[in-house]
């Protein structure tokens, strides 16, 4: 009985020690890759790095500035389990992007059908 219960207290410490909280993920992030780059040869991920610039700022207050290819999307956001729900204010549509990976500095999200890794960056 009493490896029961330990088993049972290791299960719940086990599930909720790896859930992230909108604390943890507010800040900004910047794409440093795409699992699938991995395949491309050394020249190709760098001019990738180069070509494709997007980062993320979760604010604190709840709201979010997303900038890719030279266009700004700002709004808000929540998280929703392992999604973030991003609405866009200009555009009264919501994206998400979901969770796979979460470290301090870094974060595997699923986004568009593609799992991209954004890593932390520091404040502006």
């Amino acid at each position: 009985m009493r490896n029961f219960l330990f088993a049972i207290a290791l299960t719940l410490f086990s599930a909720t020690s790896f859930a992230q909280t909108s604390t943890d993920i507010a800040g900004n992030w910047k794409l440093t890759g795409l699992p699938e780059t991995e395949k491309m040869d050394k020249a190709t991920q760098e001019q990738f790095k180069k070509t494709v610039q997007f980062t993320l700022d979760l604010k604190k207050d709840k709201k979010f500035a997303l900038s890719a290819m030279n266009k700004v999307v700002s709004g808000t956001w929540k998280l929703n389990g392992k999604e973030i729900e991003l609405f866009a204010d200009a555009t009264k549509k919501t994206s998400k992007l979901t969770i796979s990976k979460y470290l301090k500095n870094e974060m595997h999200v699923l986004m568009n059908g593609h799992t991209v890794i954004l890593s932390r960056t520091k404040s502006k």
